[in-house]
């Protein structure tokens, strides 16, 4: 796919309002439905569990950091990573900032023994240059694939 290229300055709320959330909801993502969780807290959440913990449970200063958007899969186990920055921040940083994410959800998956199938996922960082989205498909095809196997 070839990268998007946006010409205007957006804050990050801006980015995902007008950025991301159309193209989650085009290809199927509904961002207000069960299988997409925004904010999420990987250091608080127990993802073996299946239990997000959002902002809405406080932060705690140099603790806690929070995933733009969880991506789900039929047993609430997280597939992808979108991380989302404002459109003067370059996309290396938002990639940085997505891989630390998923070590801290795999690190938790890996201790509470859920098994190779749900260690592994996409992440995805947008902004001005690119818009590289995680090759998924809508989430009605990944719950008829995990009743299928």
């Amino acid at each position: 796919m070839e990268p998007l290229r946006i010409c205007m300055t957006l804050n990050e709320a801006d980015t995902r309002t007008k950025l991301i959330d159309p193209v989650l909801e085009r290809v199927g993502w509904k961002v207000k439905g069960s299988y997409v969780k925004e904010e999420v807290n990987p250091v608080k959440s127990k993802f073996q569990l299946g239990e997000y913990i959002g902002r809405e449970a406080g932060i705690e200063r140099g603790v806690d950091r929070f995933i733009d958007y969880l991506l789900l899969d039929e047993d609430r186990s997280p597939i992808a990573i979108i991380e989302s920055k404002k459109t003067s921040i370059s996309v290396e940083k938002g990639d940085i900032q997505a891989r630390t994410y998923r070590d801290d959800i795999e690190k938790q998956i890996k201790s509470g023994n859920r098994g190779a199938a749900q260690q592994h996922f996409n992440i995805g960082s947008i902004n001005k240059l690119k818009i590289p989205l995680p090759p998924l498909p809508p989430p009605a095809e990944i719950c008829f694939h995990c009743q299928a196997s």
